[in-house]
């Protein structure tokens, strides 16, 4: 379509800043070495920049590598992952490959129906994906909907606030998960 912008991966329609341009370059003189496979580097750095110990940050290839590693630990067969739909495209087929069941909950108003979510959790329930806002609708949870909702799920089952696309709100409900952060608390 002539003029249009795509926004669905997330990628800017400019080209890198010349600092980046310049950083990688650099990193070409030692590109015939493997990388820090621990990632020491940018994990202290993303910890400094929002303030966290380095061992709470986990880093992967994106948002895809860090979701499927997320159902991975946390969800095998017999296990059930919770998530709105239509959201990430990607949530019920890393879901399929931890041999767990996905359990969609239909949207309302093109938005995750946490009432809804709430309802669905069984025994089995080992993880909820909150894909806020979502894609693809752009819809937010009001944050002391997404904070109840919290809340209510029972504490052993891991909660993913999916936030990947928070940059584009820009009507006073941006998400509010980093507020709250708690010492013991691992963000993905």
């Amino acid at each position: 379509m002539p003029g249009a912008i795509k926004l669905a991966s997330n990628e800017t329609v400019f080209g890198p800043l010349p600092s980046v341009r310049t950083a990688i370059e650099q990193a070409t003189d030692s590109i015939n070495r493997y990388p820090d496979n621990g990632c020491v580097e940018l994990k202290a750095a993303l910890a400094k920049h929002v303030d966290v110990a380095p061992e709470q940050v986990a880093v992967g290839c994106g948002s895809v590598s860090l979701c499927q590693q997320l159902v991975q630990i946390v969800a095998s067969v017999g296990g059930e992952v919770i998530f709105g739909w239509r959201s990430f495209e990607l949530y019920p087929p890393q879901v399929a490959v931890a041999g767990a069941t996905a359990v969609p909950v239909p949207l309302t108003n093109h938005t995750y129906d946490l009432e809804a979510m709430l309802a669905a959790v069984t025994d089995r329930t080992r993880l909820i994906f909150v894909c806020n806002p979502n894609n693809p609708t752009s819809t937010v949870v009001p944050p002391d909907g997404l904070a109840d909702f919290v809340k209510a799920v029972p504490p052993h089952i891991l909660i993913a606030i999916d936030e990947a696309y928070v940059e584009y709100v820009r009507d006073g409900m941006a998400p509010t998960a980093w507020s709250w952060y708690a010492p013991t608390t691992t963000w993905w």
